[in-house]
């Protein structure tokens, strides 16, 4: 109680790959090692909480991580976490780091959440077009704007980022690929690295 942890490592600082995990008032600094901070698979009943994620990505321009990606699960928690600059190529070469990535997974609820700066969405379902359902976003602060100084490719003052969500559905599925979103904040998403960035 009342001490700080800090996961500072190159690339990957967490895999959960077992039902029913929690993990909370963690700090994950990836240092652009070319990888996903956190990667879950098939993590039923995660709850991840109170965990600050940055610097997912990669300074190499044909790679990127994510800050948290979710492959698999149902009835997860992502809460009060905070997800940022999570980058990957440069303003010249388009490659994406999202805050959160999520895909193949049902009842998935990311609650409190501040995602920002990071160059792609800040919260994506599913890259890959599997089927999904039941997405809830609520009580999220969801941005981008100038960064504040240069890191992984990138200079000051440009600005990162894709989307406050975006979805991917399959062509055909028994799914719905329903999704909540309420009491959000959404802002920063015009005039920046891609010509139909919004929120």
């Amino acid at each position: 109680p009342g001490e700080s942890v800090k996961n500072d490592h190159i690339g990957r600082c967490l895999n959960v790959n077992h039902v029913n995990i929690g993990v909370k008032d963690i700090e994950f600094e990836a240092n652009y090692g070319s990888s996903d901070a956190i990667r879950t698979t098939n993590a039923s009943g995660m709850k991840l909480r109170r965990l600050k994620i940055h610097e997912a990505g990669s300074t190499v321009p044909t790679t990127a991580g994510d800050g948290i990606d979710i492959e698999g699960g149902s009835n997860m928690l992502v809460e009060d976490c905070e997800i940022f600059e999570c980058l990957s190529g440069s303003w010249a070469v388009q490659m994406d780091s999202h805050g959160i990535v999520a895909g193949n997974f049902t009842n998935l609820t990311i609650r409190r959440c501040a995602i920002y700066r990071n160059s792609g969405d800040c919260i994506q379902a599913d890259p890959d077009r599997d089927a999904w359902d039941n997405l809830v976003v609520e009580g999220c602060d969801l941005w981008t704007g100038p960064l504040p100084t240069s890191r992984a490719g990138w200079t000051t003052g440009q600005i990162p980022g894709e989307n406050a969500f975006d979805s991917k559905t399959p062509a055909a599925s028994s799914l719905s690929q329903s999704f909540t979103f309420r009491d959000c904040t959404v802002h920063g998403f015009s005039s920046g690295w891609i010509g139909n960035q919004a929120a």
